[in-house]
């Protein structure tokens, strides 16, 4: 297993974008991708996964992954997500009161233009002011580079639109990847790496946080690009396990 073969492999494929309504970018974050943080400022602020930041999480993260053994495929994967995002987490420090957009200035300050602020993600390692699009970003290249390794059998997308949670409404970041059922069909599976859903086992009452992963078929995920707003009913386990808050995911608003 040559990680640095494979960072070079995805890094040199060009990414493709798309959508106005919901934005997908499909591939990896190399170190000339720019991820926009703060769109409307002037300068405008963006975070760069440098390879050395992501070479200290993923050593951090494969051993643990591998000794994941004996699960069904699908606890396989959730339990891989489950370490992944603990690792980013842990990587991140935890979330504290630091304005995040001011940090950057600060950390940025003498290398930055009239055009760009611009942090990378060794720079931000423990400070806790990570979001959505650091997490999101950096959840996309790990898990491009599990599947690499046959360590996480689906290839994600990084996803932004609109997400509502207790009343809250904002602009978010998380991944999409397909999964074929045990029944044959086609889902598009919908990962809020920043956000787990706290949810209550419906047999015992019991509460605990789980992935917020979220099943779309082939129709209902062709309409959500399109415009129409999916919530938490969609979630992965909801015939076991009952979400406790509403939230709700929808794209940009296009005149």
């Amino acid at each position: 297993m040559d990680i640095d073969k494979i960072y070079e492999e995805l890094a040199a494929q060009k990414q493709i974008k798309n959508g106005k309504i919901v934005k997908i970018t499909d591939g990896f974050f190399g170190e000339d991708d720019l991820v926009n943080i703060g769109a409307g400022l002037i300068p405008a602020v963006f975070f760069k996964i440098d390879k050395d930041g992501l070479i200290d999480v993923l050593n951090e993260l494969i051993p643990s992954i591998e000794q994941i053994d004996g699960e069904s495929d699908f606890f396989k994967m959730i339990n891989t997500l489950v370490k992944v995002q603990n690792g980013i987490s842990n990587y991140y420090g935890k979330r504290n009161n630091q304005a995040r957009i001011p940090k950057y200035y600060e950390i940025s300050k003498g290398s930055y233009d009239d055009d760009a602020v611009v942090c990378t993600l060794s720079q931000l390692k423990g400070l806790g002011i990570a979001e959505c699009a650091e997490k999101a970003s950096l959840a996309n290249n790990v898990l491009l580079i599990l599947n690499k390794i046959g360590l996480f059998d689906y290839k994600v997308k990084y996803i932004e639109s609109i997400v509502s949670i207790s009343d809250i409404e904002e602009g978010h970041a998380y991944l999409e990847f397909d999964r074929v059922t045990t029944k044959g069909d086609n889902m598009h599976i919908i990962y809020d790496v920043t956000n787990p859903e706290k949810v209550k086992e419906v047999k015992s009452g019991e509460l605990f946080y789980y992935p917020a992963l979220y099943c779309l078929n082939d129709n209902e995920y062709e309409d959500f690009l399109m415009g129409e707003p999916i919530d938490n009913s969609h979630f992965i386990l909801a015939a076991d396990y009952e979400p406790i808050s509403k939230r709700s995911y929808s794209g940009y608003h296009v005149d």
